[in-house]
């Protein structure tokens, strides 16, 4: 999918660079602790908009449902999936914790440094990249991919950390499944 799509942008007039990198390791830190206490506060405002009276209204009514029926929620007694995200993310302040604040002011500038630079030093207008493989089963005992990662791609990452616009669109199958790439570009550019 990857040579199609090049062969594509190439036969269209582009001048395509292959093998980028965008050197996005240093937000991954401060980013996760914001998803966290982003999470604990967006989840009970989802649930208390979406849910009625008598299901889960918090992340810690979460925790306990899972907790109080693992054979529902963990593929038990063959996994031993736990809540550990949701138990790190109930253990934040929510958005409203000055630390959330924090990383989150942390972790976008980096992010958007990262790709401004990475345009930047080689005159480019756009970053393409696969939006990721192939679709796949969940398995409940091994979780997603059956525990190997060596075939997933994550092309998402550094845009929305940065908070930058990224455009998918389709762009071949394997077999029935569809596979798409990613578009983005610096803020306050246009593609052409």
């Amino acid at each position: 999918m990857v040579n199609a799509t090049i062969a594509a942008l190439e036969a269209a007039g582009a001048t395509v660079i292959d093998g980028t990198r965008i050197p996005i390791e240093p937000a991954y830190g401060p980013e996760f602790e914001a998803l966290l206490c982003e999470f604990k506060t967006d989840i009970a405002a989802y649930l208390d908009a979406y849910t009625e009276a008598g299901y889960p209204k918090t992340l810690q009514d979460l925790i306990d449902f899972n907790n109080d029926n693992p054979e529902l929620e963990s593929g038990a007694p063959e996994s031993d999936w736990n809540s550990l995200i949701f138990e790190l993310a109930q253990a934040t302040g929510g958005r409203s914790d000055p630390a959330c604040t924090a990383a989150r002011a942390a972790a976008t500038p980096v992010a958007q440094a990262a790709i401004d630079d990475t345009l930047a030093a080689d005159d480019l207008d756009a970053i393409i990249a696969p939006t990721n493989g192939p679709a796949w089963v969940t398995d409940p005992v091994n979780g997603d991919l059956g525990g190997d990662f060596s075939t997933f791609v994550g092309s998402s990452g550094p845009t929305a950390i940065a908070g930058y616009a990224a455009i998918t669109v389709p762009a071949g199958y394997v077999g029935p499944l569809p596979l798409a790439s990613r578009s983005s570009v610096a803020a306050g550019t246009s593609q052409r």
